[in-house]
């Protein structure tokens, strides 16, 4: 349903072809706010038994990514804050949310979090990011 919101099964954040990348599944939209998740693996720690913080950014970008697309235009990261709150422990399941807050010219202004263990679970992440509209030309075709 919602894996053809970036459309590249090699994207590192969500596709299915990219061997150690995160995996992340779509797993709806209700009411602009995009839900996803994804299971830390060995692969994914930082301190030992822990998830890497760039990680949990790389999560939190395709979730705010996913809420952009939504937007009916193709947009990228201009900026990413995360605020880390909690550990993740490798084998955690986490649930990632992101929604627009607002839209200013080619500016989408996004906002998310992450939580441990299910979607009521702790918040481990939160995060913020500009997002820029940009035309089909941007992206380089797969050779």
């Amino acid at each position: 349903m919602l894996a053809s919101l970036a459309g590249f099964d090699g994207c590192f954040g969500c596709g299915s072809e990219a061997e150690s990348g995160l995996r992340i599944r779509h797993t709806g939209v209700e009411d602009g706010v995009v839900t996803c998740e994804f299971t830390v693996r060995r692969e994914h720690q930082g301190a030992p038994g822990l998830c890497h913080g760039g990680v949990l950014a790389t999560a939190m970008d395709e979730a705010l990514g996913g809420a952009a697309w939504l937007l009916g235009n193709r947009y990228v990261t201009g900026r990413l804050e995360t605020d880390y709150l909690a550990p993740v422990p490798v084998g955690s399941d986490v649930h990632v949310r992101a929604w627009c807050t607002g839209l200013d010219g080619r500016k989408a202004y996004l906002e998310g979090e992450a939580r441990v263990g299910g979607p009521d679970g702790p918040v481990a992440v939160r995060a913020a990011g500009v997002f820029i509209e940009v035309p089909q030309e941007h992206f380089v075709p797969e050779s």
